[in-house]
């Protein structure tokens, strides 16, 4: 019986893990999305300034604004996929991953009280509310 239930903790702190990295990483591809757009938007303009001032032509600037265009999609890609990561591991309406991580915490613990008393963190946790108690 202790080996099943330090399994299935094992298990509940690596989906925690990877669900938690999943987002941070979701995190990072926006930040960078939305850098690659302002740089994209930069190009479009000094494209245009080019043709204006006959130097450059009419392709490039095109060339830039779909460039622009792109970016703009995998912004738009990035902002769902980072929106489906958080709904999945539970961190959706939070500011950030690390305040559903804490919502996650104790929900582990709760999982580990009810499970067994020999738990650690149900351990941490009960002598945590007795001394409040007090």
């Amino acid at each position: 019986a202790n080996w099943q239930h330090n399994a299935e903790i094992l298990d509940l702190v690596l989906q925690v893990s990877q669900a938690y990295y999943q987002v941070v990483g979701s995190e990072a591809l926006v930040t960078s999305g939305v850098l690659s757009v302002a740089d994209a938007e930069a190009s479009v303009r000094a494209a245009r300034a080019r043709m204006e001032a006959q130097i450059g032509t009419a392709y490039d600037a095109l060339q830039a604004e779909a460039t622009l265009a792109q970016t703009r999609l995998n912004l738009d890609l990035f902002r769902g996929q980072g929106g489906i990561h958080q709904s999945q591991c539970g961190f959706a309406g939070s500011s950030s991953p690390r305040a559903g991580c804490s919502a996650l915490r104790s929900g582990f613990r709760r999982t580990c009280a009810s499970r067994s008393r020999r738990c650690p963190a149900s351990r941490r946790s009960s002598a945590r509310s007795r001394a409040s108690t007090r």
